[in-house]
């Protein structure tokens, strides 16, 4: 039997990708994986016992030494995106933080691990789907 796709279902699949394919000046999609980033660093941190400053010096590092490495392997971004993508992930650290008032470490760590991977999958998907390997 010959699996056919209908009309809706090929607006679906394009959805699907070009969600991740269009860049804002400023904000995109991929930057809700930069504000569940900025959480997973500071609860990687602290599961390894840095301090709350260490973390975040450690975190804005790494989050800017990604930017780079994008530039790197040709993925073009507006220089505001770039920024905001900084920014972004600096929100979700302290995000993060104040959640750590109200939840347990665990819970909210594997939330936001959880939510990352499967944004960062999909993005992947769509990504090489239009022949964008960036990994």
């Amino acid at each position: 039997m010959k699996h056919t796709i209908d009309r809706e279902q090929k607006k679906l699949i394009k959805w699907y990708i070009a969600i991740w394919l269009k860049e804002g000046e400023y904000l995109d999609f991929w930057s809700v994986n930069h504000v569940l980033l900025g959480g997973v660093l500071l609860g990687t941190f602290l599961f390894a016992h840095f301090t709350l400053n260490l973390a975040l010096v450690f975190s804005i590092l790494f989050m800017i030494s990604w930017e780079f490495y994008e530039i790197v392997k040709g993925i073009r971004e507006q220089p505001g995106n770039k920024i905001f993508d900084v920014l972004t992930g600096i929100i979700g650290f302290f995000l993060f933080h104040y959640l750590l008032n109200i939840y347990p470490l665990v819970n909210i760590y594997l939330i936001f691990m959880f939510l990352f991977v499967a944004l960062e999958a999909w993005g992947w998907y769509a990504s090489h789907k239009n022949g964008v390997h960036f990994i």
